[in-house]
């Protein structure tokens, strides 16, 4: 910033965003938006997340899943259409931002294309499954789904076909302590695999701000790759997926190779609490 532009910013009597555009400052401008955004949209996000694990802990089952539904389905399309929408995002949501709503999607094949190219463009298409992606935040007609049960945990009566209410029942109101248990084996074999997209998503939105270190990077991903293959084993075999056991498996490979030693269930621990293997 020249001399100038220091003394007319000082001079300026109005907000700063105003200052950016009116003296063309396209990039400062629309980074300086992302900055105020992506920190708010990401600590909304990670409470919901956070109390809906700890809902879950206290038996809150009905709790649980009504919060779930916002941070999967909305939080994260907005994040999402960072990535997609790079050059025009700030247009947009500046002119027309009811146009980031996930229902402008369309169906499932909609949102499946979407994660495809973000996973594309990350190059971890072939890591990652966009349709299982898909189904797990957006489909009402599948079982193996959070939509249904988060609207079903939303609403006391759901007229879909694939969710509605029985008759004289009252959504989760009845639910016994075997239903519950359910729910919570779904949720825990289902919610890391979605995690895990999640933190790819993010990173690659604030790399493209401000990039982390490789050694910062290499340290997280062992964690979470550790993390990843602890949660598996507590996970019954009636709930394991393909997905996610794939994705155990190119994670054990890099663990392997990252500290050239068995994984134990202490080397695991030790990994995701300290990044360091015994």
């Amino acid at each position: 910033m020249s001399e100038q532009e220091k003394e007319s910013l000082n001079n300026f009597e109005g907000h700063i965003l105003d200052w950016l555009k009116s003296n063309n400052k396209t990039k400062e401008y629309e980074i300086t938006i992302k900055k105020r955004v992506i920190p708010a949209l990401l600590s909304d996000m990670l409470h919901c997340i956070y109390e809906t694990l700890k809902a879950m802990e206290l038996g809150k089952v009905t709790i649980a899943y009504m919060l779930l539904r916002k941070p999967i389905q909305e939080n994260l399309y907005l994040f999402e259409e960072m990535i997609l929408r790079e050059d025009s995002f700030i247009k947009i949501f500046e002119e027309n931002p009811l146009s980031l709503r996930p229902k402008n999607a369309g169906d499932i094949e909609g949102h499946k294309n979407r994660m495809k190219i973000i996973l594309e463009t990350l190059k971890l298409d072939s890591i990652l499954d966009s349709s299982y992606l898909a189904t797990l935040r957006y489909d009402k007609k599948s079982e193996d789904s959070f939509d249904g049960v988060c609207n079903q945990a939303m609403h006391l009566f759901t007229e879909h076909q694939m969710i509605k209410t029985e008759n004289l029942n009252i959504n989760f109101i009845f639910a016994d302590k075997e239903s519950k248990k359910t729910l919570y084996d779904f949720m825990y074999s289902r919610l890391p695999y979605l995690m895990y997209y999640i933190y790819l998503v993010f990173e690659q939105i604030v790399a493209s701000i401000s990039a982390t270190t490789q050694d910062y990077l290499a340290d997280i991903h062992h964690r979470i790759f550790a993390m990843f293959l602890l949660s598996y084993a507590h996970i019954d075999d009636y709930y394991k997926t393909q997905q996610f056991y794939d994705l155990c498996i190119l994670f054990e490979k890099y663990l392997i190779k990252s500290f050239k030693c068995e994984l134990s269930l202490n080397t695991l621990e030790s990994i995701a609490f300290t990044g360091k293997a015994l």
